[in-house]
């Protein structure tokens, strides 16, 4: 019962997410906006800020007037030596107002990435937190500040698709499986070989016997991938691709 509640909760996840460009299947589950959806990074003095302009006005409308948690954080690992290394990020709850506007960025703005989150409803059976142990409040809006925010950024959602697509195939039997197929065609390809690379845009899937390798492109061309061949797993995401709740989260 628990295995099909989370099937169902990440097709709805998909199916219900105000993706701004959703042309993968990882662009469904992170809602990342930049400059060609109205979103862009200003400052005023030393202090940066998120402004919504009229591309953004539908967004708007789903945070505006609403209480938010805006953060931003690192997800680069700083070495502290001896083997440690750390990331984090800080925020504040601020009272957005109804009327599309700024929003400042008043912690840790210079880091890699800001969202803005807002509590989680009871209708929502999954949504993407700030940090796996939070479940209390949704990402509603991810901003890359550098490079490296955006690189992150596409890593994390071909992380995702790479374990929602396995997951899904899996159980895409029974009462829900049509529903499941229908929403997997439209992302899924077969691939000829375990090592073939897919199309850009699309997760490739080899399967034979009890072996599987799913794959998908990085923004650079590089081929991001999970493998189980001979019982033994591996991929490339390994930072990115822990447990569950850990793959489902920004920080």
């Amino acid at each position: 019962m628990l295995i099909r509640t989370l099937i169902l909760a990440l097709v709805s996840l998909g199916l219900a997410a105000p993706a701004a460009h959703a042309e993968t299947l990882g662009d469904l589950y992170v809602p990342d906006y930049d400059a060609a959806d109205g979103v862009t990074v200003g400052h005023a003095g030393d202090i940066p800020y998120l402004h919504f302009g009229p591309k953004a006005a539908k967004l708007w409308k789903t945070i505006g007037g609403r209480k938010a948690t805006v953060g931003c954080g690192t997800v680069t690992v700083k070495d502290l030596g001896d083997g440690f290394g750390t990331t984090g990020f800080g925020s504040s709850e601020i009272k957005l107002p109804a009327r599309r506007t700024r929003v400042f960025l008043y912690d840790g703005g210079s880091g890699e990435l800001c969202v803005i989150a807002t509590k989680r409803s009871k209708r929502e059976s999954q949504c993407l937190p700030m940090s796996a142990p939070d479940d209390k409040l949704c990402i509603r809006v991810v901003v890359a500040m550098t490079d490296s925010g955006r690189a992150y950024i596409d890593a994390k959602k071909r992380a995702i698709e790479l374990f929602v697509a396995p997951t899904l195939q899996s159980f895409a039997t029974g009462e829900d499986g049509a529903k499941v197929r229908k929403f997997l065609d439209r992302y899924v390809v077969t691939l000829p070989d375990p090592d073939a690379a897919p199309p850009a845009g699309k997760i490739g899937a080899w399967t034979q016997g009890e072996d599987a390798v799913y794959s998908s492109l990085l923004a650079d061309g590089k081929r991001a991938f999970w493998s189980m061949r001979g019982g033994v797993y591996s991929t490339n995401l390994a930072d990115l691709m822990g447990p569950r709740e850990d793959a489902f989260s920004i920080f």
